[in-house]
């Protein structure tokens, strides 16, 4: 039997239109994995989507909290996120960037926008370690735009992202972009770069 390819066909099973809720400091967004309609689908434990242009429905942004056991992939569609936690990890991601978190054995981290209006958009993933990886030490690892190449799927509905560098987990990370083009298409959201920079937000 001829092994799998990207283009084989498969039944949908299961169609969601995701969980609208909030989290962090009242950030607005739709849970599409992780909700009592869609479980955990292995490896993901959770998948959120933002995006507004509402400054009131971004602007809380997530302060500091704890994670611990998992993986944090943040991809940004339209304006600016920065990472910063107490392992001294710290960086700002833009419309086509990736922010990957190991939290391992335990991390407090907070994700803020940089912006003060403007669109934000973009959605995170939480992957499952192995349970001989849990209590790995924290890491963080982040890739502009410009560092990741492409990949064209389906006449345009939605572009996979693969980071070119070697990256902790990077054939999980294949499984997971091609699970999320799955997951978002089926709900009818658009993935769409901006082509819009972020308009930086003023700090202190």
């Amino acid at each position: 039997m001829p092994p799998k390819t990207m283009n084989t066909a498969r039944m949908i099973v299961q169609q969601s239109t995701g969980l609208e809720t909030s989290d962090g400091d009242g950030v607005t967004l739709r849970r599409m994995v992780g909700t009592p309609e869609v479980g955990s689908i292995d490896p993901l434990i959770m998948l959120d989507a933002f995006g507004s242009d509402e400054p009131q429905d971004y602007i809380g942004g997530f302060p500091d909290h704890p994670h611990r056991g998992f993986e944090t992939v943040t991809y940004l569609l339209a304006g600016c996120m920065r990472h910063k936690d107490n392992a001294g990890h710290e960086g700002v991601i833009e419309p086509g960037g990736i922010q990957w978190m190991t939290a391992g054995s335990g991390i407090v981290h907070s994700e803020m926008p940089e912006q003060e209006n403007g669109l934000l958009a973009g959605f995170q993933l939480w992957i499952n370690l192995p349970a001989a990886k849990k209590m790995t030490p924290p890491a963080y690892q982040e890739f502009p735009a410009a560092e990741i190449p492409v990949e064209q799927l389906d006449a345009g509905a939605i572009s996979a992202s693969l980071p070119a560098k070697p990256i902790t987990a990077q054939k999980a990370l294949s499984k997971i972009l091609r699970q999320t083009r799955s997951i978002l298409t089926s709900a009818s959201m658009p993935v769409l770069h901006s082509a819009n920079r972020c308009r930086r937000r003023k700090m202190g």
